[in-house]
């Protein structure tokens, strides 16, 4: 396993200046874009994740290891190519995604895709308020779309990626 030795850390997290800096380059040279803003949300602890929006107002999800790794290797490009395969296979995920290898940038390798709103479960998802306070037809709507992802998942020929 290779060590990754991430810049500055508080809590588990990047410092957010050294983060929009190396953005901030990042975005420029191979956008041409400025960055306006950057935040961590709330939850998430298999990687750090930064939304990050742009001057024009385009919001982009960046994805780094987590400077505390709960499992040894990040393969971006391979959960790049799952994300992939799957969005042609007609499962709503977050594509195109872009991996960025040029550990100069950030010091680490990280992933980029568009950004979709939504609610982020925290680490204990039985006990998030959009479960423990949805009404019963709310919790039916949302256990049948998981069923529905979960299905056209199943039916992704893996083969052809």
């Amino acid at each position: 396993m290779r060590h990754v030795r991430p810049m500055g850390t508080s809590g588990g997290r990047r410092d957010v200046d050294e983060l929009r800096s190396g953005l901030g380059r990042w975005l420029r040279f191979t956008r041409g874009a400025e960055l306006a803003d950057i935040t961590h949300p709330s939850a998430g602890l298999s990687n750090e994740t930064l939304i990050v929006t742009l001057d024009d107002g385009i919001r982009l999800v960046v994805r780094l290891p987590p400077t505390l790794a709960s499992f040894p290797n990040h393969e971006f490009a391979v959960q790049a190519l799952v994300m992939e395969v799957a969005d042609r296979d007609g499962v709503a995920v977050p594509a195109p995604v872009e991996v960025v290898t040029d550990e100069s940038w950030l010091g680490v390798p990280f992933i980029v895709m568009p950004f979709v709103e939504g609610h982020i479960p925290g680490p204990a998802s039985v006990l998030d308020p959009w479960r423990t306070d949805a009404t019963p037809p709310e919790q039916r709507a949302a256990q049948t779309a998981m069923v529905d992802v979960l299905a056209a998942i199943s039916r992704v020929d893996w083969r052809t990626g």
